[in-house]
């Protein structure tokens, strides 16, 4: 552990639901977010959340897909995937078990991240996730 870790501030669960703007927090480092996205990554999100919602109700599973709700992984961990998926009635706050399965649209803004921390975050959770560029 360098020095720099030592002193960095080590955030929780109880922090993170007082700060205002849009957050994630990983592993007790606060990371911003992106603004807002912009209209092809809004129209990617849409319309994967269209086709998922249309299979589940072909399905007739009950399941509910939800877009950029904060999904609590831990006491220091809180990511907000694009679509989460969850099995039954969607949650009255954020998602607090592992969602049946997330999806991140990838942008230039958030593609590393998405490709690197959050897939390794995803696969370390075992919830299956879809990249779509």
């Amino acid at each position: 552990m360098s020095s720099a870790d030592r002193y960095s501030p080590h955030y929780t669960i109880d922090d993170y639901r007082l700060w205002e703007s849009d957050w994630e927090l990983w592993q007790g480092t606060a990371v911003a977010m992106t603004p807002s996205p912009f209209g092809r990554h809004g129209g990617m999100l849409m319309r994967l959340g269209t086709a998922l919602t249309n299979a589940i109700d072909h399905a007739k599973c009950s399941a509910a897909v939800l877009a950029e709700i904060d999904w609590i992984i831990s006491a220091d961990t809180v990511v907000r995937p694009d679509i989460s998926v969850v099995c039954g009635a969607p949650p009255d706050g954020h998602i607090e078990s592992a969602p049946a399965i997330v999806v991140e649209v990838l942008s230039g803004s958030t593609r590393q991240r998405d490709l690197c921390q959050k897939r390794a975050l995803y696969q370390e959770c075992r919830v299956p996730y879809h990249l779509d560029d």
